[in-house]
């Protein structure tokens, strides 16, 4: 009795107490049948002191933290508390919402409802976002009744009923205590399944069963040997496969807590591992799909994760969070036309997810359909970081790039944390020509904690290019120092061309750092011999280390120059300096 007050289930109270009005009828029916010897006023102080002392422990604030996934609702805190919750508009914590879609399910499917096991599949298709999402993965409506009906249809529901009222009848027409009792214990569970899930959990399931069984003790089962030896081998086969799907399925149940571990540490090889041996054991958990699917996409696998997702979709039709995924999957390989179509369907099932919405205007967007993309955030008055994100990629495509820059802008306000916004905006400040402002995001974007391993590789060619292009502005407005800095990352990121070799050693040259400009200058002549201006700032970088070798690089420039006559003056006034 403590147990069930702790709990705060007030389908399980519910159950306990149709329990117990039920034992009190069939005693007072059965009045002969004394159970208690004490002296009836001494029982009722005795009985009395017992339940108040119960109300008192179970009145007790809990003294522990419980952070289990299946914790107690946090307004739960006190028998008191858990009472008054009866008269909260929100007390039924969706249950009635979640029925209501249920019983429509079983409308559409009156007599043999949506197959065993399938309720979870085909629910979200009439929830349409009402009760679920993104992250959402129903699997019972926390009614056995709703769920037998919906499922099995009105033919199950009647066998499963008349199953309780058959082994009740037989327990009254034989009033054997221990088969009350059994009649009692399979009632207070049958009536907790009005509000709850006890035939999907091991221990009632099992105790419901029994008692079902002990209350039709007695009956005549008078079988022929050929049958009671069919029947009893039918019994041992399916023990059997009970105890290997069981073996299997906890087999299944630890990879799966072993794939979230992994999730939680982002190592996502092992991840992935894990979640496809709980797959090997059987579905079991459908949500391993989507650890599965999340490591692929992570480890930018994106074609297997495409695989992975519509395998979980034959599982999972209608789940948001499977739409959602293979479309954002199959955007990320470049099929944006069945990404399209995928993340429709996805936005049927929930119309209002904005992840939804954000991944099909990404598919609209790369099929240059940007009105169209545009279109789905109409009444829409409050915008994510995600929205402002799109609507910078879609203004930065139609060349507004002050709108473009805002909205980026405005989406790192919301959420500084989405660090691939810092990659978009670098890209439209090196189109507004601010190298300064787009070196600084890239550079924000490489110390993200994840960054995408295809977008580091091409903010690395971008940021190389970005440092270069600065550089050589700094050298032109006579910064060496600065341009020196951006020249040097710019070599730290890549191959250098010619012309970045050429433009370090000039600003080496105004540094009078003679010997590396040397060296940038020589580089640079390797790379293209017909680069004749890194010829003359090696071979006036030579002539300042005193090195006699400057008069071939002079000879060479003076034999093939025909620019600015001046660099020709130097080049020989040096040159005879040399000779002499």
């Amino acid at each position: 009795a403590l147990f069930i007050l702790y709990t705060r289930s007030r389908g399980a109270w519910v159950g306990v107490s149709v329990s117990a009005a039920l034992f009190i009828l069939w005693f007072v029916r059965h009045g002969k049948h004394k159970v208690v010897s004490l002296p009836r006023l001494r029982s009722i102080l005795v009985a009395s002191g017992a339940a108040l002392f119960l109300l008192y422990l179970g009145s007790l604030d809990l003294r522990f933290e419980d952070r289990s996934p299946s914790r107690l609702v946090e307004k739960k805190h006190s028998l008191a508390a858990t009472v008054r919750l009866l008269a909260a508009p929100d007390s039924d914590r969706d249950r009635f919402r979640i029925w209501s879609h249920t019983v429509e399910m079983a409308a559409d499917h009156p007599l043999a409802g949506v197959g065993l096991g399938n309720w979870s599949a085909i629910y979200p298709a009439y929830d349409l976002g009402d009760v679920l999402h993104l992250h959402s993965a129903p699997r019972r409506p926390h009614n056995d009744f709703l769920w037998i009906l919906s499922e099995l249809g009105a033919l199950g529901l009647v066998l499963f009923v008349w199953v309780l009222v058959a082994a009740a009848a037989n327990a009254f027409r034989h009033p054997d205590p221990l088969q009350i009792a059994c009649v009692c214990a399979f009632t207070a569970i049958a009536a907790h399944g009005l509000f709850s899930f006890p035939r999907e959990q091991a221990a009632p399931s099992l105790l419901f069963w029994l008692s079902i069984g002990m209350a039709f003790r007695g009956r005549s089962t008078a079988l022929r040997l050929g049958l009671k030896r069919a029947v009893w081998a039918g019994v041992a086969l399916l023990s059997l496969a009970g105890v290997v799907t069981g073996f299997r399925a906890i087999g299944a149940d630890q990879a799966y807590a072993q794939a979230l571990q992994f999730q939680s540490r982002n190592l996502f090889d092992r991840q992935l591992e894990s979640a496809l041996e709980s797959l090997g054991f059987g579905t079991f958990d459908h949500r391993a799909f989507l650890l599965a699917g999340d490591a692929l996409d992570r480890l930018n696998r994106h074609q297997e994760a495409v695989a992975v997702y519509k395998r979980y979709r034959q599982v999972q039709p209608n789940l948001g969070a499977v739409l959602n995924n293979l479309g954002k999957a199959l955007n990320a390989i470049g099929d944006h036309v069945s990404g399209e179509s995928v993340l429709l369907r996805g936005r049927k099932i929930l119309p209002n997810d904005r992840w939804i919405l954000n991944n099909l205007a990404e598919a609209y967007r790369k099929q240059g359909m940007g009105e169209k993309a545009l279109s789905l955030f109409d009444g829409i008055s409050s915008l994510t970081a995600d929205d402002h994100h799109n609507f910078g990629l879609l203004a930065a495509e139609a060349d507004s790039f002050d709108q473009a820059r805002g909205h980026y802008e405005e989406a790192l306000r919301l959420n500084p944390n989405m660090h691939e916004i810092h990659y978009s905006l670098a890209g439209l400040m090196l189109l507004q020509g601010d190298l300064d402002g787009a070196i600084g995001s890239y550079e924000e974007y490489l110390k993200s904690p994840e960054p995408n391993p295809t977008l580091v590789r091409r903010t690395k060619g971008r940021l190389r290019e970005a440092y270069s292009a600065y550089g050589k502005e700094r050298l032109g407005v006579g910064d060496p120092q600065v341009a020196r800095r951006l020249l040097e990352h710019a070599q730290s990121l890549g191959e250098a061309t010619a012309n970045d070799e050429h433009a370090l050693a000039m600003a080496y040259g105004k540094l009078s750092l003679f010997a590396e400009a040397a060296g940038a200058a020589r580089r640079a002549t390797g790379k293209d011999p017909d680069l004749l201006g890194a010829f003359l700032t090696l071979a006036n970088a030579l002539y300042e280390l005193g090195d006699p070798e400057a008069a071939n690089y002079y000879e060479v420039f003076l034999r093939r120059w025909q620019g600015d006559p001046k660099l020709a003056e130097l080049a020989r006034h040096r040159l005879k300096r040399l000779r002499n």
